[in-house]
């Protein structure tokens, strides 16, 4: 066969094979040709030699150790430095080859922290550690006791500066897959990983002033400064006031940011993230959002009943496509309401705009049946009287673990007075209540820490099992709130599906099989 023209589509070049020809090039064709992957591949280039001269400087402040103690603390510090720095360097490549970041910033920023941790590193090493004065009576225990509350403090923050550190990369990686997502972009996922700081900083509390303490006075014990303290007149009760006041004060602050500061940053987070990605709650599940209300006379007891449908529930707590399926105290249907946006309407309703409502009366009376007449209605405006306010709504958008505990008991009375499973915020709520006691009791338990021997060897391993004792105690704490929740879950379902059953089988005696609607 013959042809006048002949064409062959080939195949683009494929991302991985651009990047294995950029790796090949010599640097000088990389500076000539500043396209995207040329430049990711140069900034790599520049951060070996880089990071081999800050991971030698890192070396020195890391090897002054005390020969009391042991090594492994610095060498596991050593390698989260490396794994870490190594992870974003990696990570700074492919945002330059993205073009999510430019070569300007992300060619040195990354090494500028890295020499800022160096430099604080060096100063803690040449700084000395300010030592209590010998004073006679009162004065003398008060400043052994601000000197032992001080350093203990001072690891405290150290150790969740770390930990924070640590589980805000995790959450920036975990947010990356989500940029570019609509309009959701690098400074939204930075901002949603700040925003969820303070919970961070609430579930580690208790975990952090273990590690904490521990550290403190594994210090005290090397250096046998606890010892002279003992000499000097710090007795153990003393030591373990000291000790719980200092825990006090952080379960006072621990409590405060699990009840106003966690749950504004989280749901404001979650909304940052909502509204720049373009998406809502109920949009994620098929049929929309179901819930339940009730709607009770001076007496406390049941008028109507409503279930509720929500198609979309937007983060400023607007809500979109609303079905309300009215029914009265005998459970039959008088009411089926549907709205394409609901507003709140401060301080108990709902403005519903364009309306379509249908309402079933009674004609008349026979013999077998009511026979019933369906009255329709298209008002523009309809006020709405319910609970359904957007505090109560906000749950969704916050998991029951990062709620208040005010918002956790009014949402427990909600689910308690229509008669639904409220098991899963029950056992949040006392957790909520416990949870910061916890902090004391981790602390307290760190004192037996204080007298360790540094002759009798050991007090690294011994360290090393406070820390797993405080992580097992993280870890179980988790478990047992979800094996609590399934024990009570197998009751309340099968408590749910026999009120289903009956509720179904009273419906459609009443309706179904007899009744008549006439139009």
């Amino acid at each position: 066969m013959e042809f006048e023209r002949y064409g062959l589509r080939l195949e683009s070049r494929s991302p991985a094979l651009a990047d294995q020809r950029a790796k090949v090039k010599p640097t000088l064709e990389l500076l000539r040709d500043p396209t995207p992957r040329h430049l990711g591949e140069l900034s790599w280039r520049i951060s070996l030699p880089v990071s081999a001269l800050l991971m030698a400087l890192l070396a020195i402040p890391l090897s002054a150790i005390n020969p009391r103690m042991g090594r492994s603390v610095n060498l596991l510090v050593a390698l989260l430095v490396y794994v870490t720095y190594s992870n974003l360097t990696s990570l700074v490549q492919a945002w330059i080859s993205g073009e999510k970041l430019s070569f300007g910033i992300g060619a040195w920023v990354l090494h500028a922290a890295v020499l800022a941790l160096a430099g604080l590193l060096f100063w803690r090493r040449m700084t000395l550690p300010r030592r209590p004065l010998r004073r006679p009576g009162l004065a003398h225990m008060r400043t052994l006791r601000g000197y032992l509350g001080r350093q203990i403090v001072a690891a405290l923050v150290f150790v969740l500066f770390g930990f924070l550190a640590l589980f805000a990369f995790f959450d920036f990686i975990n947010e990356l897959d989500d940029v570019g997502r609509g309009g959701y972009r690098l400074q939204h996922a930075l901002a949603f990983v700040l925003l969820g700081l303070p919970a961070h900083v609430y579930e580690l509390m208790p975990i952090v002033a273990l590690i904490g303490t521990i550290y403190a006075l594994a210090q005290f014990a090397a250096n046998s400064e606890f010892t002279a303290m003992r000499a000097a007149g710090l007795g153990r009760r003393q030591a373990l006031v000291t000790i719980a006041r200092i825990g006090l004060v952080i379960a006072i602050l621990t409590a405060l940011i699990g009840e106003w500061v966690s749950p504004a940053a989280e749901r404001l987070a979650q909304q940052l993230r909502l509204s720049a990605i373009g998406a809502s709650v109920a949009g994620q599940f098929r049929s929309g959002l179901w819930l339940k209300d009730s709607v009770r006379g001076s007496g406390g007891e049941v008028e109507r009943l409503r279930f509720v449908n929500i198609g979309e529930l937007l983060p400023d707590g607007t809500l979109r496509d609303v079905r309300v399926f009215e029914f009265d105290a005998e459970m039959r249907l008088s009411e089926i309401l549907h709205a394409r946006v609901a507003h709140y309407a401060p301080p108990d309703a709902r403005r519903f705009t364009e309306v379509d409502s249908t309402r079933f009366v009674e004609a008349r009376v026979g013999a077998d049946a009511p026979v019933l007449r369906a009255e329709q209605s298209r008002p523009d405006e309809r006020l709405w009287k319910s609970d359904l306010t957007p505090g109560l709504l906000g749950v969704l958008l916050v998991q029951p673990d990062r709620m208040s505990a005010i918002s956790l008991y009014r949402y427990v009375r909600h689910l308690q007075e229509n008669r639904q499973n409220s098991a899963q915020y029950e056992i949040a709520l006392a957790r909520k209540l416990v949870y910061p006691l916890a902090v004391i009791v981790m602390m307290a338990l760190a004192l037996p820490f204080a007298y360790l021997q540094a002759r009798a060897g050991g007090i690294g391993y011994k360290v090393f099992a406070g820390i797993m004792l405080g992580i097992a105690f993280h870890f179980l704490n988790g478990l047992f709130s979800h094996l609590g929740l399934l024990n009570t879950g197998r009751r309340c379902c099968r408590s749910a599906s026999r009120a289903s059953a009956r509720s179904l089988w009273r419906s459609a005696c009443s309706r179904g099989s007899t009744g008549r609607v006439d139009r």
